[in-house]
């Protein structure tokens, strides 16, 4: 996991939430340290395993998404947003804020059910955009292709 975090920490990852070098990796640690059982530390590591994923997922959905649009910075004009990191952001957290009001309205899912949803979709992304580049249905939306006022 240490390592995970490294690479992210490398990547200059948007998605460690302006955690300096380290930090991230040391809060986890400490939090791991206080668990006072077996299934309390197991339980943690998961959570921890599985939001590393997910950023780790995000990380490559952005880093797409910039080699994108670095190439053809065009791309970018007359769309919503200023930059790739803008725009991923905002994609990111309306995903999670769908798969919540989606929870909530269904009343069945749990944290780590919704993480998985929100997982998947982002392994979709990457896959979509790795794919079909600026012709992917995902690059078009995460730049606002098809929101009001943007450019198809």
């Amino acid at each position: 996991m240490q390592n995970r975090i490294r690479g992210l920490e490398n990547a200059n990852s948007i998605f460690l939430l302006d955690k300096e070098r380290g930090q991230y990796w040391s809060e986890i640690k400490t939090e791991l340290e206080k668990c006072s059982s077996q299934r309390e530390y197991n339980e943690l590591l998961q959570f921890e395993n599985r939001d590393l994923e997910i950023r780790e997922t995000k990380t490559k959905c952005y880093t797409l998404v910039r080699e994108i649009v670095l190439k053809e910075p065009l791309l970018m004009e007359n769309k919503k947003y200023e930059t790739p990191e803008s725009a991923i952001e905002l994609f990111c957290e309306e995903t999670r804020t769908d798969l919540e009001k989606e929870d909530a309205e269904r009343l069945g899912l749990h944290s780590g059910q919704i993480d998985e949803e929100e997982l998947k979709i982002y392994r979709k992304v990457a896959q979509d955009i790795n794919s079909n580049r600026d012709k992917s249905f995902f690059f078009k939306k995460i730049l606002g292709h098809f929101d009001k006022g943007g450019s198809s």
